[in-house]
């Protein structure tokens, strides 16, 4: 039992890595859902868009649907939500120091830059709570251009409020090398990228979206992807992953 629970934190932790820190393309597309938190049942969904990511830093607004509608029981507008994106680059010159652009991400050899995405307000969102106001918070998911890598972050819950106002950013990398973790799990013999009969790629292991819809719509987790984990997972690789990562997050700390 608490072998299997190791095997699924090391599955999710990866995952969520490769997700977040593979991609060294682009960001193509960011997508915005406004749930309703419910403490006793699963969330329920007040709106959703998918909106081209633009270098411009300028505020916008977009209208909210639900299943592809813009009204939700009894012809109720979903509501709209303002935000705003743009593009950081790591920035250096010749002897590696950062230049005078304010909006220049710290010096970072490992990152080419960050996707910046503001999330600042909804307003008159559809009610879906029967006997009060709707809890709302924002999913902010980002896809990449090949459409292997989708990573999410959260807002905060807004209590009882229908105009809720958020004022958050969130960062979603480009870096410089996308296959840091690939190389660790083919060392590790989790992966064995030149045995042909073996072969896995990491969009098998860790290619579905970063987490399970919160309105239930999406059908658990890739449980071929799981079984496939585990059965390369032994103690040594394990072991010596660990290791690598307690290394690699010291090196980060000096």
């Amino acid at each position: 039992y608490y072998t299997d629970g190791v095997d699924m934190l090391s599955w999710y932790t990866a995952r969520l890595y490769w997700h977040r820190y593979s991609n060294d393309g682009s960001w193509a597309t960011v997508t915005f859902t406004v749930f309703d938190f419910d403490a006793g049942s699963k969330d329920d969904t007040i709106g959703r868009a998918t909106i081209d990511l633009v270098d411009d830093d300028v505020l916008r607004t977009c209208q909210l649907t639900y299943r592809g509608k813009q009204s939700l029981f009894f012809k109720r507008n979903t509501g709209v939500l303002t935000y705003s994106t743009k593009w950081i680059p790591v920035q250096s010159d010749d002897n590696g120091n950062n230049d005078d652009n304010d909006d220049a991400s710290p010096l970072h050899p490992r990152l080419k830059g960050v996707w910046r995405v503001f999330v600042k307000c909804a307003e008159k969102l559809a009610n879906r709570d029967f006997l009060d106001k709707s809890d709302p918070y924002c999913v902010v998911k980002l896809t990449s251009s090949d459409g292997l890598h989708n990573f999410e972050q959260v807002t905060a819950t807004k209590h009882n409020n229908l105009n809720p106002v958020w004022d958050e950013y969130f960062d979603f990398p480009i870096v410089t090398n996308p296959d840091s973790l690939e190389e660790v799990l083919g060392e590790a013999n989790i992966i064995t990228p030149y045995d042909e009969d073996e072969d896995i790629t990491m969009n098998e292991l860790f290619g579905q979206t970063d987490s399970e819809f919160r309105d239930g719509t999406k059908i658990g987790i890739d449980n071929k992807a799981i079984r496939e984990w585990k059965k390369r997972l032994n103690a040594d690789a394990l072991d010596d992953w660990l290791t690598r990562l307690e290394d690699d997050l010291e090196l980060e700390d000096d």
